[in-house]
């Protein structure tokens, strides 16, 4: 009789759930960067402090570190890759994950050293997957729960 009772408990439970191919049915856990998930702690403009776990080179001046801005309004990171300026959208998903999708960016050239940094750069916004605050930084972790970069706020 258990069996029974649990048995059309679930087909219920089934039966009521949304359908995850049916277009009407907003998904829960993916949040488009353009809702409230950015407020308070990813709001505002960060400044690179680490990527794959080095320092910037000291020959990079400030001014020329890859930075990000998100924007919450327009679900929207905007920054500098170190030479050349970027956009692109962001999703979140869950609590703590994050994606950029592909976005636009000039095509400036520079010191070989600024264009190798952006280029490690750019290629680590692809990887990014999570996303946790550190100490008042911003880490950005790999789909292996790697940290693969990690911002401090901008002055």
């Amino acid at each position: 009789m258990r069996a029974v009772a649990l048995s059309l408990a679930l087909l219920t439970t089934m039966a009521c759930a949304p359908k995850p191919d049916d277009p009407t049915t907003p998904s829960p856990s993916i949040v488009p960067g353009g809702a409230a998930q950015a407020t308070g702690a990813l709001d505002g403009e960060w400044r690179l402090a680490r990527l794959a776990g080095s320092t910037i080179p000291a020959d990079i001046p400030p001014v020329q570190w890859p930075s990000l801005r998100f924007d919450a309004k327009e679900g929207a990171v905007a920054g500098a890759a170190g030479v050349n300026r970027y956009r692109a959208q962001y999703q979140r998903t869950g609590t703590d994950g994050i994606t950029l999708s592909p976005g636009a960016m000039t095509r400036m050239a520079g010191m070989p050293e600024a264009m190798e940094l952006e280029s490690k750069y750019v290629a680590m916004l692809d990887k990014v997957r999570r996303f946790r605050m550190d100490n008042g930084q911003l880490v950005f972790l790999g789909e292996d729960g790697a940290e693969l970069a990690r911002y401090s706020r901008a002055p």
